[in-house]
């Protein structure tokens, strides 16, 4: 995967020599990449990954907003998906396979969390306005395949031994306080910190209650305390 990074529309966090260009997969244009290959079976395991250096072509570039209407039934197929061979039907395993990869972290007790963010309307140099964005299956699919090429990238560095930079949260810092936000709700959390019952209970109130989750998000994230940064070296089964 190869991305531009942007902090909204105009504010780049890198040059834009960077950000619009070298970074950024334009269309037909050639870039050098990091390739994380993964090998994902129909329950969402990944049971090999690879990772190496290759030259990716763009064959069309998508918007968040267009290819999210367009899967959720709110808007027609994108001319630059329908323009391309093969590419709807890519997108459309894209689909189901981050849905597998979602539904396999929630098994595995990943938590789920939300936030707003909002995307300043600036005219003649003043906001005027600030318009929220809206979460879509789109940005749903990046994000499963984001995560999951994280991990891989973890499980290659540690299979290597070579030096890795973590955030490591093992046990949350005031989970009476977490217990106590879910008391609210009706709901009882095991007296021991359990991930798996905390992220049943976060996916209860996301789908009970959308539009107040980002706040009951930011309290549990600010509840369960910063993470340990971990920097060193580990050999496969440490």
């Amino acid at each position: 995967m190869h991305f531009g990074l942007y902090w909204c529309d105009h504010l780049p966090m890198l040059p834009l020599e960077l950000s619009t260009d070298l970074t950024s997969l334009l269309d037909g244009k050639e870039r050098p990449a990091i390739i994380i290959e993964l090998h994902i079976l129909d329950s969402g395991d990944v049971t090999c990954h690879d990772v190496y250096q290759a030259v990716l072509r763009n064959q069309a570039k998508l918007a968040y907003s267009s290819v999210g209407a367009w899967l959720e039934g709110r808007g027609s197929i994108p001319p630059a998906v329908a323009s391309v061979p093969g590419m709807e039907a890519q997108i459309r395993l894209q689909q189901q396979l981050a849905v597998e990869l979602r539904d396999l972290r929630k098994k595995q007790g990943t938590l789920a969390f939300a936030s707003v963010e909002a995307e300043p309307i600036v005219e003649n140099g003043e906001v005027k306005d600030l318009v929220v964005d809206q979460h879509n299956v789109a940005e749903d699919i990046i994000e499963s395949f984001m995560v999951a090429a994280n991990v891989a990238m973890a499980q290659y560095l540690k299979e290597k031994g070579l030096l890795a930079i973590r955030r490591v949260v093992k046990t949350p810092k005031r989970w009476d306080r977490i217990q106590a936000i879910a008391a609210q709700f009706g709901v009882k959390l095991p007296t021991l910190p359990d991930s798996r019952a905390l992220a049943d209970f976060l996916d209860q109130r996301k789908a009970a209650d959308p539009v107040h989750f980002p706040d009951l998000s930011l309290s549990v994230v600010e509840d369960a305390g910063a993470g340990r940064i971990h920097c060193g070296t580990s050999g496969p089964g440490t």
